[in-house]
């Protein structure tokens, strides 16, 4: 292989590895914010979890819509568990499920930063390498 055919074929290389760690790096931000969403989830149903006797809620019903609610008390949820199906749920029972899902994003985001890791080391290599010729 000539010596041109091989920096060409690593600018290849560097071009395909930018573009995957880019898209990795979007991938990691939605992972960031579903987390903080999932946080702050939790967060709202502990608090819920004290509420007893009447008290008065804002209850959002669209981005930035909000209306008040008077709840007498915290029972069951209602719960999406897909495919157009709902079960009810005690707040502690999805304050587990939603730790769980945030220990399994978490490890995702593990997996994905070790990736991300590599592939910046392997783009460094390339970018001494393409400088060297």
């Amino acid at each position: 292989m000539s010596p041109e055919n091989k920096e060409q074929e690593k600018y290849m290389e560097f071009q395909l590895l930018q573009q995957q760690l880019e898209q990795m790096q979007r991938y990691n931000e939605e992972l960031e914010g579903k987390l903080a969403e999932f946080n702050k989830t939790k967060e709202s149903l502990n608090e819920m979890n004290g509420i007893t006797g009447e008290t008065e809620l804002f209850v959002p019903l669209a981005q930035g819509i909000f209306t008040k609610a008077k709840v007498n008390g915290m029972g069951d949820l209602l719960v999406n568990v897909g495919a157009n199906i709902a079960v009810t749920k005690s707040i502690p029972h999805v304050v587990e499920l939603i730790e769980r899902q945030m220990r399994e994003m978490a490890e995702v985001k593990e997996k994905l930063d070790e990736n991300t890791m590599k592939i910046t080391q392997r783009l460094n290599q390339l970018v001494e390498e393409i400088q060297a010729v």
